[in-house]
């Protein structure tokens, strides 16, 4: 399947006209069926907000391949003891565990 395929696809999909997602994209309608015809293609700012708009990853759109997302990221942040206890008695209400 070929690039303008999929975002055809995924527009579809996502229940847009090609009028509705030139217009969250800030293009002409002549420009989404430019891509969708394989005539031209989106620039990869105007793919990465494909991939927002019609939530898919940017490797689907440019591959037909989904990518794994199995990423681990660690964020620092300083609390009051207050604060830690807090966050923890919320993440225990929706059935986190904490390992601290």
């Amino acid at each position: 399947m070929s690039l303008g395929n999929r975002i055809k696809e995924l527009r579809k999909k996502a229940n847009l006209s090609q009028m509705d997602l030139a217009n969250k994209l800030y293009v002409s309608d002549k420009t989404i069926s430019s891509w969708e015809q394989n005539r031209t293609e989106p620039s990869f700012d105007f793919i990465f907000e494909l991939s927002r708009i019609l939530e898919c990853q940017v490797t689907y759109i440019l591959y037909g391949k989904e990518e794994k997302l199995d990423m681990e990221t660690e964020i620092k942040i300083r609390l009051t003891e207050e604060e830690y206890k807090n966050i923890n008695i919320r993440l225990e209400q929706n059935g986190f565990v904490s390992s601290f």
